[in-house]
């Protein structure tokens, strides 16, 4: 923890909320719980929170390690907001952002056995909607979870969260 300032700082609404949080590997965690907690608040099922809280793992962890180069002095902004047709959870970071084109293809049978190289995959498995956006600002990651059926898993559909 930073002396003089808290790792993770917030601000909230009734349908909204904003962290910022410190680059560092910790605060990844944090992020999870966060997440999960306001999921479990907006009514989504045990399993749907685990879903979407294992993609905010991946995503803020990829924001620690590769966009902020685990740079304590940079934040990490993770928003999370109930929609009409679910939840969408941002991640932007402040790193100079990568193609995600060139991302190798993590089922080419060269990569099976690769350590990493999994992430965008399992994010893009685990949510409904994934967009991503290089800003001069850094990169943003956009996920969207559809509650359609609190008795089962986020049910993809054609709907477009504005």
């Amino acid at each position: 923890m930073s002396r003089g300032r808290s790792d993770t700082e917030g601000s909230t609404s009734s349908n909204r909320r904003e962290y910022s949080l410190a680059s560092i590997l910790h605060n990844v965690d944090a992020a999870e719980r966060l997440v999960r907690m306001f999921c479990e608040r907006a009514g989504y099922t045990t399993q749907q929170c685990e879903e979407i809280g294992l993609a905010v793992r991946e995503t803020v962890a990829n924001a620690v390690l590769h966009g902020n180069e685990s740079d304590p002095s940079k934040r990490v902004i993770l928003t999370t907001e109930v929609k009409e047709c679910g939840v969408e959870v941002s991640v932007r970071d402040q790193g100079r952002g990568f193609d995600p084109n060139s991302v190798p293809d993590p089922l080419d049978p060269q990569n099976l056995l690769k350590e990493s190289g999994r992430g965008m995959l399992m994010i893009r498995t685990l949510m409904d909607e994934v967009s991503i956006e290089c800003t001069k600002q850094g990169m943003e990651i956009r996920m969207i979870k559809y509650l359609t059926n609190l008795s089962g898993g986020g049910a993809k559909h054609e709907h477009e969260i504005k």
